[in-house]
C-alpha cells in the first residue's frame, strides 16, 4: 500500500516501456547524467604546460645540451670555417703545339763546290802531317833559310799557317795525354809496391818480439804473437840490486792481463820480482776478437842499477 502511495504521489518521470511504444519518435531522449564523467582515452590530447613537459624530458635536453657544446669546443679548437667563400681558380689553358721540322737550307752549286774544296784542304792537311815535317826537313836543307816563311805538303802544294798551328797544337795535346797517362801508371804501380810493402811489414809484425824502450833504468820487451801493446806499465825501480826478470802471462780478448808468474829471474831479490809481477797486471794489450781467450806471453823486464 505505502509502494503505491508513494508511485502516485511521485510518478516517475521517465515513460514506461508501453508508452514509448505508444509514443514513438516523439518523446525526446533522456538527458544524461551529471555526475559521470567523461572517459579518458590514451589518444587524446592532454594539455601540458612548459615545466611538465621539461622534467619530463630531461634525459633528453640533457644529452641535445651536451652535444651542442661537444660540437662547439670542435668547431672553436679546429677553426673550421662553415660556407667559406672557395679560393679563386683560375683555368690556363696550353696548347701543345709540336715544333715545326727543322727545313734543312739547300745549298747552292757553288756554296756546295767550296764546302767539298775546304772538306778536302782540311783531309790532306789532316793526313799529311807526318809527311808535312819531312817535307819541312827537306825544305830547310835544300833551300835553307831563304826560304820563307810559306811551309809545303809531301805533293809540293803550300799549307795554310792557321792549319798548321792548329796541327802542331792537335801533335801537343797527344803528347801531354801521353805523359800524363804514363805518369798515372807510374803512380799507380807506387801505391800497389807501397800497399804490399805494407801489408808485409804489418804480418812480420805479430810475429816478432817488440822491444820498447823506456827512458830510465828498466828495458821493457815483450812476446804476444799478433798483439801489440796499449799500454804498458813502467815498474818503478825501488830495488838496489839489477837483473833480468821473464814474467809469463795470459791476456783474454780484451787486451787485459789476467795472470802473471815468474818464469825465470837472474837475481835473487824478492823486490825486483815483485815490481815485474805489478807491472804486468797492469800492463794492457789491443782488443783481438780473434785471438784465443787465453793467450799466453812473456814480459821481460830489465832492471839496471842506479
Amino acid at each position: 500500500m505505502l509502494l503505491f502511495c508513494n508511485k502516485a504521489m511521485n510518478p516517475d518521470p521517465r515513460p514506461t516501456s508501453t508508452q514509448a511504444a505508444f509514443s514513438g519518435q516523439q518523446q525526446p531522449a533522456a538527458p544524461r547524467d551529471p555526475r559521470r564523467g567523461r572517459i579518458v582515452l590514451p589518444f587524446d590530447p592532454q594539455p601540458v604546460d612548459l615545466g611538465t613537459w621539461t622534467y619530463e624530458h630531461k634525459v633528453g635536453l640533457c644529452v641535445m645540451i651536451i652535444a651542442y657544446l661537444v660540437l662547439g669546443i670542435i668547431f672553436v679548437t679546429t677553426k673550421l670555417v662553415v660556407g667559406g667563400a672557395p679560393p679563386d681558380q683560375h683555368t690556363i689553358y696550353l696548347d701543345m703545339v709540336p715544333p715545326p721540322p727543322e727545313q734543312k737550307q739547300e745549298l747552292t752549286p757553288e756554296e756546295r763546290r767550296q764546302m767539298e774544296a775546304d772538306l778536302s784542304n782540311a783531309h790532306n792537311a789532316i793526313s799529311n802531317e807526318d809527311a808535312r815535317n819531312e817535307a819541312s826537313r827537306q825544305n830547310e836543307r835544300t833551300s835553307g833559310a831563304g826560304s820563307g816563311g810559306s811551309q809545303g805538303s809531301s805533293n809540293g802544294s803550300p799549307i795554310p799557317d792557321n792549319i798548321a798551328d792548329e796541327a802542331d797544337a792537335v801533335a801537343a795535346r797527344m803528347r801531354a795525354s801521353r805523359e800524363a797517362y804514363e805518369r798515372g801508371l807510374r803512380e799507380e804501380q807506387a801505391m800497389i809496391d807501397a800497399h804490399n810493402a805494407g801489408k808485409r811489414s804489418k804480418d812480420n809484425q805479430g810475429k816478432k818480439q817488440e822491444d820498447v824502450r823506456v827512458t830510465g833504468n828498466v828495458l821493457i820487451s815483450f812476446s804476444l804473437a799478433g798483439r801489440t801493446f796499449t799500454y804498458m806499465h813502467v815498474p818503478a825501480y825501488q830495488c838496489e840490486g839489477s837483473g833480468q826478470v821473464v814474467v809469463s802471462i795470459s791476456v783474454n780478448r780484451n787486451g787485459k792481463v789476467t795472470s802473471a808468474s815468474v818464469r825465470s829471474s837472474t837475481s835473487g831479490e824478492e823486490c825486483l820480482s815483485e815490481r815485474a809481477l805489478e807491472a804486468a797486471r797492469l800492463s794492457r794489450f789491443n782488443v783481438d776478437a780473434s785471438a784465443p781467450a787465453s793467450q799466453s806471453g812473456t814480459i821481460t823486464y830489465l832492471f839496471q842499477r842506479q
